[in-house]
């Protein structure tokens, strides 16, 4: 019940920013009994306002319960009142949130670490004790969530009539991609390569958005903490976001990317990759990086001269503008563009095709396909060659011959 109020005194009391410094931009202004010129240098102290005793009892108490809490940090309340005050309320409150459906018993046994800074004030460390969800029986039984039931609550699957279907289910976040939600559907990519049973992928959303990116305010926490060294970052995105884009490419199931809305940085390179795109007629893709300041990455440079052709390409990852379905479509980037209620039908239509067909044919032209842009002629026809010799001693490849000379609809197995 106090969570509301705690949230506040965590942002007063932690005053992310201590001090701004601002540059006086006119004669005559004045503060308390200084008067500043033009171009003077103010620094000003929010962490000392956020104690001032003459509005805070015992002000330099941590006081979860404290209200009124009329904290100056962000700006708030004056005219410089910020968004990153609302932004640090809510991620304040989701974590609490999470961190007490997952470990309802978390107690502090030790005194916090305080974080040497000039600029933060925080807690370095604090000892805590709590009992690892998946170990605690409610009374009915039933297991609170653990982090990876949480994970799997963000991407779902379910696998029916040999068609693999990954939502991603983070609509609150845009679906934005977590570190944890991404190895998770590397991890399903790889299983569904290898597993018999599958032999279709389907990749959609649940809400607005097909995927804003990835999860840059988690990446900002995880990368303000310790010394950067030179080549972290690089292998950052070669085991990442490439190595999603990797998945995609490479696994030997047909892939279908099912866009419904906004697909931007590596969820625009996540449609790409796909085999098929079926978008909704309000969907968009957008190189957002260079709005960012940041160099497309996740196969961006790979994907996309391949997709749509250089000019076009260097269009939008120079730019960063939005592209309207519609465009896409004309530009070959998708396969199908209808109406936001039928873009399940139109997906699943490619998807029982290809569940219906010659698996280890497909998959293999996809891989003739895929490679085809970066060799020459000799080394395409060759592995053209090969991957027929191997087909043609396939099940699938003496169904097709059998069901020609019977006159029916082939039954084919998938192998």
């Amino acid at each position: 019940m106090h969570t509301a109020r705690a949230v506040d005194e965590v942002v007063r009391w932690a005053s992310p920013v201590l001090h701004m410094r601002r540059t006086v931009t006119r004669d005559g202004v004045r503060l308390g009994d200084q008067e500043f010129a033009e171009g003077d240098k103010v620094v000003l102290w929010y962490r000392s306002g956020n104690q001032d005793e003459d509005h805070f009892s015992d002000a330099t108490a941590f006081d979860i319960g404290r209200e009124p809490n009329p904290h100056v940090t962000f700006g708030s309340p004056g005219p410089h009142h910020c968004l990153g005050a609302n932004l640090a309320r809510l991620e304040l409150s989701v974590t609490f949130r999470v961190l007490f459906e997952l470990l309802p018993d978390i107690r502090a046994v030790g005194e916090p670490a305080p974080l040497r800074s000039n600029f933060l004030h925080g807690i370095k460390h604090l000892r805590a004790e709590f009992t690892p969800a998946p170990c605690r029986g409610g009374a009915s039984g039933e297991h609170l969530m653990s982090v990876e039931s949480a994970v799997e609550a963000a991407v779902l699957l379910s696998d029916a009539g040999g068609i693999r279907r990954i939502t991603l289910n983070r609509p609150e976040a845009a679906n934005a991609l977590r570190p944890v939600d991404r190895d998770r559907l590397i991890e399903l990519l790889n299983e569904a390569d290898e597993d018999r049973a599958v032999r279709v992928v389907v990749i959609a959303a649940n809400g607005r958005h097909f995927c804003s990116g990835a999860d840059l305010a988690g990446i900002a926490r995880s990368g303000s903490a310790g010394t950067k060294r030179a080549t972290d970052s690089m292998r950052k995105i070669m085991n990442g976001a490439q190595r999603l884009v990797a998945a995609v490419l490479d696994c030997g199931k047909p892939v279908i990317a099912v866009v419904n809305g906004a697909a931007a940085g590596i969820g625009a390179h996540l449609a790409l990759a796909a085999d098929l795109v079926v978008a909704a007629e309000d969907a968009s893709f957008v190189e957002v990086f260079v709005r960012r300041g940041l160099v497309a990455d996740g196969g961006g440079a790979y994907l996309l001269p391949r997709r749509i052709g250089m000019q076009k390409a260097k269009e939008l990852a120079f730019f960063g503008d939005k592209l309207p379905a519609a465009e896409a479509l004309a530009l070959g980037m998708v396969n199908r563009v209808v109406p936001a209620a039928d873009l399940t039908a139109a997906a699943d239509e490619f998807a029982l095709r290809l569940a219906a067909g010659p698996t280890t044919a497909i998959s293999l032209t996809k891989r003739l396909l895929n490679a085809s842009p970066d060799g020459d002629r000799a080394a395409a026809f060759l592995a053209e060659a090969m991957a027929q010799e191997i087909q043609s001693t396939a099940e699938d490849s003496r169904e097709g011959v059998r069901s020609f000379m019977e006159r029916r609809p082939p039954e084919f197995r998938g192998f």
